[in-house]
């Protein structure tokens, strides 16, 4: 028997064919050390950990933060905004922008071009080149508070992870896991027996940062077994549909992009074919 989870009595029978689960990840941050020690303590090798945070992600996650920054002028009733443009064949690039506002309009009556952010792959630190237009109208005291701002965000994507990162880890494994999705809305999901036990220690590591994952094991029965096939020829279906529409999108495309596309539903069929397999085993 596996350990209850969330108080739903999880039964592992022969007969059991696998699982239904859905979770939840409350809102949070913790720095990558505590989340790795936590998910150690429940179980799960380091292997499985999340993957570190991609610098040039931290990068543009840092910049976006600019656009949090308001200003208030109540003698002259201005509102100061910060909008963060990116540089088309430039991903490494973010051009800071500031916009007036009169208080209670939706659009600024003028904007100046602020300055530049580069972050430096061989440097992996993060450059800022204020404009001569820029720097006169806000002053060197808010510009050097802005680089502040990025250059403290990025230093803290780098080293902190969240909901968003933990969610996506356990999407990741759930389609590893061959998982069925049977709501989209909710993150209902089918889990095949032969998961159950790792499944049991995601459980563990999401109740123990404060998030939830119930789990109720279904029998092996033949009105069960028609139903999760039903739910494994609809996944096919749409996936099917999907690169269907995407060999569509790229039909007027460079060979390249064509290319891409086929060898991505190639990977698509490949993955949806070793699913058959393990589902048919498991309705044996």
């Amino acid at each position: 028997m596996a350990e209850a989870i969330d108080g739903v009595a999880v039964r592992a029978t022969d007969e059991a064919i696998g699982r239904i689960s859905w979770f939840s990840v409350r809102s949070f941050e913790l720095d990558r050390e505590t989340l790795l020690r936590i998910w150690a303590e429940c179980g799960l090798t380091d292997e499985e950990f999340l993957p570190e945070t991609r610098a040039p992600d931290a990068f543009k996650a840092a910049c976006k933060v600019l656009e949090n920054r308001v200003l208030t002028d109540k003698e002259r009733g201005i509102i100061t905004r910060y909008l963060v443009r990116h540089e088309d064949g430039a991903p490494h690039i973010r051009h800071a922008v500031v916009e007036y506002y009169q208080k209670g309009q939706e659009k600024p009556f003028a904007f100046i071009d602020l300055g530049r952010f580069t972050y430096g792959t061989d440097e992996k630190t993060i450059k800022a080149v204020p404009y001569d237009e820029g720097i006169s109208k806000i002053g060197e005291a808010e510009w050097n508070e802005v680089v502040r701002i990025v250059k403290d965000a990025f230093a803290h994507a780098m080293k902190y992870h969240n909901d968003v990162d933990v969610r996506q880890a356990v999407q990741r494994k759930l389609r590893h896991w061959h998982s069925l999705l049977l709501r989209p809305t909710g993150g209902v999901y089918f889990i095949p027996a032969l998961h159950g036990e790792v499944a049991d220690k995601y459980a563990k590591f999401l109740r123990a940062i404060g998030s939830e994952m119930w789990s109720i094991v279904v029998a092996k029965d033949p009105e069960t077994i028609g139903l999760v096939r039903d739910k494994l020829a609809d996944g096919k279906a749409e996936a099917e549909m999907k690169w269907a529409e995407k060999r569509e999108a790229v039909k007027d495309k460079p060979d390249e992009a064509k290319a891409k596309v086929e060898a991505d539903a190639k990977k698509e069929q490949d993955y949806w074919y070793d699913m058959d397999k393990e589902y048919e085993a498991l309705f044996k």
